[in-house]
């Protein structure tokens, strides 16, 4: 299990937006915080774990690198990396 300084219980109501906006019913979002810029939001459907996206900020503040795990319609796991620069 990987070490947590702090754990945020999101339920059916992730980041401010309304279960219509990707959240359904039965889905639990629970955010935690590993180490300054460093978090992991690990997602659950009825109890089981489908997907975990991992967050983490450069220390100049300018990039964020998210590795989001997950398993599709088909059963394969994938990983997608997405690189976003701040203007």
């Amino acid at each position: 299990m990987l070490p947590r300084k702090s754990i945020r219980r999101v339920g059916e109501r992730f980041l401010g937006h309304s279960p219509d906006a990707g959240v359904r019913k039965g889905r639990t979002v629970l955010e935690s915080l590993l180490g300054s810029g460093d978090w992991l939001a690990t997602f659950m459907d009825h109890g089981k774990q489908s997907a975990t996206i991992h967050k983490v900020i450069s220390p100049d503040g300018k990039t964020m690198t998210q590795t989001a795990k997950f398993v599709d319609a088909h059963g394969q796991t994938l990983t997608q990396i997405q690189v976003f620069r701040g203007q």
